[in-house]
């Protein structure tokens, strides 16, 4: 009997050092070396090893830095990750050699470390470097990946270049439902664009690198599938967090007595109550804080100064201090505090906000040191002004000192609008609730993309189409075919064929209740832009691929004529009011600058914002400029009269996944099982795009790999092929 040597050799990523392990028994040392799975298309796998179980040796012990040790020490400062300093709980990198050549690279990851009689044992697994890369980022989410440090500025210039410069962050032209104009004649549906809607976009190829950060990607197969798709903004509002004080607000001191005329409503003695705040924020107006004793229920004058945040969605922690004084002669309960006049005309006890109650027992003056927050959790939108009230009382004597709104503080967070000027870092825009291992996944659903290890460098990731992937045996090149007749056993093997494939595949996006989408899947009962394929063959249950992308409807009218994909609530189509609304994350093209006929106005917190202009960032599902389209079938119903895409070879499911479902649902297709006899420099040279020649006595055709179960050199493996059927 041939005798057969496996050596494992681990590898230090600080130094080049590198440590050979003794390996004892190999018997059961099993490798699945798969790409995909015939009944389930979304299931791709990796290559990955049973357990190993490895002696504590000498040499072992030492390379493994005594593990068994219980006062042993690892630290990150040392200049090895080998011998003293090995780290269990991290991964390796390892090479497994099967008589001198590699059979598998990846990651040597030790679980357990027993003693048993003396007898040290060390339970290991060789991890495929896929599987070790998927371990890793499981539990991430998108919000969590290091996309670097760079600060980009919200401002107009940067909009409107990102589309069409090479800038990772970019700012479509969406309908979030932003629109702050106010007043009776304001038409939400015309062609006035809030400059709040511009909100970023991060693209696709800058997920991808960030999410393969401390590995190589190849993207070169599909760079020009991706280069152009970008995942917009899908929280409410813009916000940016602060965790320190942002915002100060100060009030010189303010002395009311009965010699002054009396304030008995908002609109007399302005001139006795008004003091001008000192502010070092942006984000508030540029009024003044005004004090008041009003008489119980008196009317609101439109004119009355007050105070403000300029962007109404903020939330932050807010903590106000003053110092009160009542003097003599007065008694009874005093309310005093924040007064929101933004939609009362009227003002008693219950109008007061954030207020403190003080009982005053005593008839000599008394003086009150008042603290008052404001919770973290509530929109400061209105007008505000400061005032002391006293039920039944017109006239007040008091005194207001030291008056000071305090926005924020350390360790308090903060939520902002962010404003003209401001900076943000990718992490702060992207989406927070979306796991990294359901995005990529979605992205390769999508496109039908394989993730393939680099044979040459276990560091190094290739990302490839179905169609491009397997060329070589959708086109059959028999100059490519490997010829394992001789190695494999036909005195026993098997053959299935597809009956128990599905009996549809459905291809969709995620619902989601925006708008239009809310109105196309109540007109045709069905997810915009999904694709079904309906097998006869099959008997198994409908086979659904979702991915996370709810769908982007574009929409132009006869008000605007802009194409902008809606992203927005409505009290109907095209009716009512708009509303911004947190959505499911979505995913389009960035088609460039696109420009229109009538120019129109921004605005921007109300106000129209430089000069009416005549073009836009054109975002879109559809591009029908390029052929293109991010949807696995062209919708049913089209809400623009312009860029309409009518070429059904455009779509995901014709580009990506057409020719793989045709292989699957061939009624010639068959699953070849048996065993093999393959050595291991077949394992070392294996590549799963390249097809397979087998001749029987019964006759010969040509398979695509699809698993093999390789132990050694000397045990069968067992391998699994798919006939290559030629259209």
């Amino acid at each position: 009997m041939i005798e057969n040597k496996f050596t494992l050799h681990i590898f230090s990523s600080i130094t080049n050092e590198y440590k050979q392990l003794d390996l004892d028994d190999t018997s059961d040392m099993l490798t699945i070396f798969s790409v995909e799975n015939i009944a389930d298309i979304s299931a791709r796998k990796d290559n990955i090893t049973k357990d190993l179980v490895l002696k504590g040796t000498d040499n072992n012990n030492q390379a493994l830095g005594n593990l068994y040790d219980i006062s042993r020490y690892s630290s990150d400062t040392y200049p090895t990750d080998l011998s003293h300093n090995f780290v269990p709980n991290k991964q390796i990198k390892c090479i497994l050699l099967e008589n001198q050549i590699q059979v598998m690279g990846g990651s040597l990851g030790v679980r357990n470390i027993k003693i048993d009689n003396n007898n040290i044992t060390y339970e290991c697994a060789i991890i495929g470097s896929l599987v070790s890369f998927f371990g890793r980022i499981k539990d991430q989410s998108l919000d969590k990946v290091n996309y670097g440090n760079i600060y980009y500025t919200w401002n107009w210039d940067s909009i409107q270049q990102s589309w069409s410069n090479g800038s990772d962050i970019l700012y479509p032209t969406i309908d979030y439902g932003i629109d702050e104009r106010v007043g009776d004649n304001i038409n939400t549906w015309d062609s006035t664009y809030d400059i709040k809607n511009f909100r970023p976009a991060l693209r696709l190829t800058k997920y991808l690198s960030s999410i393969f950060s401390g590995y190589t990607l190849d993207t070169s197969r599909i760079d020009t599938i991706i280069k152009d798709v970008v995942i917009p903004f899908n929280e409410e509002y813009l916000l940016k967090e602060f965790n320190y004080q942002w915002g100060t607000v100060t009030m010189p001191s303010y002395t009311y007595t009965s010699n002054l005329e009396r304030i008995s409503s908002f609109g007399r003695g302005i001139d006795s109550g008004r003091r001008t705040y000192s502010g070092n924020s942006k984000y508030f107006n540029t009024g003044v804080l005004e004090v008041y004793n009003p008489v119980e229920g008196a009317g609101n004058n439109p004119n009355t100064p007050y105070f403000e945040l300029l962007d109404s969605k903020t939330k932050a922690p807010i903590n106000f201090t003053y110092q009160l004084t009542l003097r003599a002669n007065q008694t009874g309960t005093f309310t005093s505090g924040l007064v929101n006049i933004k939609d009362s005309e009227k003002i008693n006890k219950s109008t007061f906000l954030y207020s403190q109650t003080i009982n005053k027992t005593t008839s000599a003056s008394q003086v009150y040191n008042v603290s008052v927050d404001i919770p973290d959790d509530v929109t400061l939108d209105g007008k505000y002004i400061f005032a002391i009230f006293k039920e039944g009382a017109n006239n007040l004597d008091f005194a207001v000192n030291q008056l000071t709104m305090r926005f924020g503080g350390q360790g308090k967070i903060s939520k902002v609008e962010i404003t003209e000027g401001d900076q943000f870092t990718i992490k702060e825009v992207v989406p927070k609730d979306v796991k990294v291992m359901e995005f990529l996944k979605s992205v390769m659903t999508m496109f039908n993309l394989y993730l393939i290890s680099d044979p040459s460098d276990d560091s190094k990731f290739i990302l490839d189409t179905y169609s491009n992937y397997y060329k070589d045996t959708i086109q059959l090149n028999r100059s490519l075919a490997t010829d394992w007749t001789s190695k494999v056993d036909f005195t026993n093997y098997s053959i299935s064929t597809n009956i128990n494939l599905p009996m549809a595949y459905k291809f969709t996006m995620s619902e989601d209740s925006d708008m239009l989408t809310d109105k196309y899947k109540n007109t045709w009962n069905e997810v915009y832009g999904q694709h079904v394929i309906n097998d006869s063959q099959g008997t198994a249950e409908q086979k659904e691929q979702t991915v996370i992308f709810a769908p982007s409807i574009n929409i132009q009218h006869s008000q605007d004529e802009k194409l902008m994909p809606v992203i927005y609530k409505a009290d109907g189509y095209l009716t009512g009011k708009k509303k911004a609304f947190k959505s499911k994350i979505r995913i389009m093209y960035l088609v460039g600058r696109k420009y229109t006929k009538e120019a129109y106005q921004l605005t921007y917190r109300g106000q129209n914002y430089l000069s009416p202009i005549g073009l836009y960032g054109y975002a879109s599902m559809i591009d029908a400029v390029n052929d293109r389209t991010l949807l696995f079938d062209l919708p049913r119903e089209y809400f623009t009269k312009d860029d309409i895409q009518t070429d059904d070879t455009t779509t995901l499911y014709t580009k990506y996944h057409q020719q793989q479902i045709r292989d699957l649902t061939d009624p010639n297709l068959i699953i070849f099982e048996a065993k093999a006899y393959l050595h291991e420099s077949d394992i070392s040279n294996l590549d799963m795009s390249k097809p397979i020649y087998l001749q029987s006595q019964y006759g010969n055709s040509y398979f695509k790999i699809l698993e093999v179960e390789y132990i050694n050199s000397v045990t069968p493996a067992t391998i699994k092929l798919q006939k290559i059927v030629l259209s």
